[in-house]
């Protein structure tokens, strides 16, 4: 055969390998695996995965809920893995988002999956107080691998913290400028990483969270005569509300507020909650007398109707 055409289907060839080859390093190169697992996070009917999740950890447990090993997500893409080096089985794939030094694990994978669980650990201020937290998701999902079978396995992320935002004004000056931090006492200190006895609602899942005598704490800055800071821990339960408190240094400024008497009269339900992400305003009063209010939205300007409480 003539060399030129020899040449010619060579190149043909070559080029059609470039063509059909694919990098596991290539976000856009899935086909490579035959076996994925996808994560998502949908909220408003859009997957909102990309803009919530900055880091992800994947914890393997085989049928029997002993530890295999963590998995790595494709470069760039937290949202895929590659399950292709597992041999046929069932396993449960335990996935962690946004797990950062202020959060550790209470129990490691290595003591079984029923045992693993993580904590909020940065303690200050002695052994009671810890800082607020990162917004942390999680899930919990089966699957199989049979011999000879291409899958993509689906998991969802939950939203296993909670939000409150708080936002502080005086009818007068406020009394100092600086070294004001709030507090919220009885809030979830550590959460299961399995699902045995977890919540379900709408299609969400919620680990079971342990409850301390513990309290997060966040630094509250004075800006234009208003202090507003988010406090960020583990979910809430109707049962689990927390007690808020405003300090100065070592001085409490208010006394403690229970908001489980706001939640109440406001008709929020942490249990129906599939996103835990609450306002409050309060207004202290020249007298001393604070009034708390709802809030829903960072845009909102005005106190918003629903009722005045009084503390």
């Amino acid at each position: 055969m003539n060399k030129h055409i020899l040449l010619y289907i060579h190149l043909i060839i070559v080029s059609l390998w470039v063509l059909t080859s694919c990098s596991l390093e290539d976000e856009r190169d899935l086909c490579c695996s035959r076996n994925i697992m996808h994560y998502t996070f949908f909220y408003a009917g859009e997957d909102k995965f990309n803009e919530v999740v900055s880091t992800m950890e994947y914890f393997l447990f085989d049928e029997h809920g002993s530890f295999i090993n963590k998995l790595n997500s494709y470069k760039n893409n937290l949202s895929y893995v590659s399950l292709d080096s597992l041999s046929p089985g069932k396993y449960t794939l335990i996935g962690l988002a946004n797990r950062d030094n202020t959060i550790s694990l209470e129990e490691k994978p290595e003591a079984g999956l029923q045992r693993f669980s993580l904590t909020v650990n940065k303690w200050t201020q002695g052994q009671q107080t810890f800082e607020s937290a990162p917004p942390i998701y999680w899930s919990s999902t089966d699957f199989e691998i049979k011999h000879g079978e291409q899958n993509t396995f689906k998991s969802s992320m939950n939203h296993i913290h909670s939000s409150l935002r708080i936002r502080i004004e005086w009818e007068s000056i406020p009394p100092f400028s600086d070294g004001y931090y709030f507090t919220l006492t009885g809030v979830g200190h550590s959460v299961a990483m399995n699902a045995n006895g977890a919540q379900q609602y709408d299609g969400f899942t919620f680990p079971k969270v342990k409850y301390a005598k513990g309290t997060a704490y966040v630094k509250a800055t004075l800006r234009q005569m208003t202090l507003e800071e988010r406090i960020i821990s583990l979910r809430y339960t109707n049962d689990h509300i927390p007690i808020f408190r405003l300090w100065h240094k070592d001085t409490p400024i208010t006394p403690p507020i229970n908001l489980s008497r706001a939640f109440k009269q406001w008709k929020w339900f942490p249990d129906k909650a599939t996103i835990q992400d609450y306002g409050i305003r309060m207004l202290i009063r020249s007298n001393g007398k604070i009034e708390v209010h709802q809030e829903m939205g960072t845009n909102v300007n005005d106190w918003i109707d629903g009722g005045t409480i009084g503390f």
